[in-house]
């Protein structure tokens, strides 16, 4: 869409300057674009034109590209540039052709012949523009990508192979009168510029608006939304997922800890006790009249009693 408004408002901003500008100068005697002629830069314009740069296959660097911002205005700021200056370029070559032209070419002032040189000017322009219109950016090498862009070639070439045919056989039907082979090199080489021009122009630096990144969940297509739906579903599940396994854990590690403790304080009071005990019931139940039996309970009795 881009492509085909930069070629648009180009052609429309000439067209109609030319028109009003170039009737002042004849005196309002005549237009330098008649209606025929303006019913077929049109065709040219909203049809071959729109089908050639639509049919264009992306190339690398345009998927590599961030997308634009819907708040973004649809013609940029490079392409106002471009516009405005290929624009002022052939609506300054078609009104000095207007006044100049016919003693370059060796025409009669306001002549049909006159006029078809202004005329054939003003299409080729437009076809030369088609190229610069192939780039939005900062791309300056125009005819990159043609290996992907036959279908353009084809639309431009029968497009340029077409005014040929008409200057030259439909003279009355649109107005025009055959040109000589000098004034077709001349009319193609000072139309050729366009497309340098348009090259040049993207060197002119342009400062692109900036938007900040905005979430509308109400805007969104309908398949988004489901899609949005079953993802926060997903992570919901996924994190209670998380939080019941990490809670089980932690349940763990309190039991291994009570536990421990647990064991702990068995062994330093329970069982200890259990071994006193045990001594103590030994005075009776075991065989105390030897000395030594005697001595050896003393000493255990009193190693057990200093560890209680």
């Amino acid at each position: 869409i881009r492509k085909f408004l930069q070629l648009q408002l180009t052609v429309n901003y000439v067209s109609v300057a030319l028109t009003f500008i170039g009737s002042l100068m004849a005196g309002g005697r005549s237009s330098p674009l008649t209606t025929v002629q303006l019913l077929w830069v049109n065709l040219i314009m909203d049809t071959l034109a729109a089908l050639a740069l639509a049919t264009e296959e992306p190339s690398e660097e345009c998927l590599k590209r961030q997308p634009i911002h819907r708040k973004a205005p649809l013609v940029s700021r490079r392409m106002h540039i471009t516009i405005a200056l290929i624009a002022v370029y052939q609506l300054l070559l078609t009104l000095v052709l207007q006044a100049f032209g016919h003693r370059w070419f060796g025409a009669k002032r306001h002549s049909r012949e006159h006029s078809t040189i202004v005329f054939n000017v003003f299409v080729f322009g437009a076809l030369f523009h088609m190229f610069n219109c192939r780039k939005l950016y900062d791309e300056i090498d125009v005819f990159e990508g043609f290996g992907r862009s036959r279908p353009f070639l084809l639309v431009v070439g029968f497009c340029a192979l077409f005014q040929v045919v008409a200057v030259q056989t439909f003279g009355d039907f649109m107005d025009v009168s055959r040109l000589r082979f000098s004034e077709w090199i001349g009319t193609v080489t000072l139309t050729f510029a366009t497309i340098p021009l348009g090259m040049t122009s993207r060197l002119i630096p342009a400062k692109e608006a900036r938007f900040k990144r905005e979430f509308d969940a109400e805007n969104i297509d309908e398949d988004a939304q489901h899609f949005l739906v079953r993802l926060a579903k997903d992570v919901e599940r996924t994190a209670d997922e998380r939080a019941g396994r990490s809670g089980e854990a932690l349940s763990k590690a309190k039991r291994a800890r009570v536990l421990s403790l647990w064991y702990r304080a068995y062994a330093k009071h329970v069982g200890t006790l259990r071994v006193v005990n045990a001594f103590h019931r030994a005075h009776f139940d075991r065989d105390m009249t030897s000395e030594l039996s005697r001595s050896v309970y003393r000493q255990m009795l009193k190693l057990t009693s200093s560890n209680v």
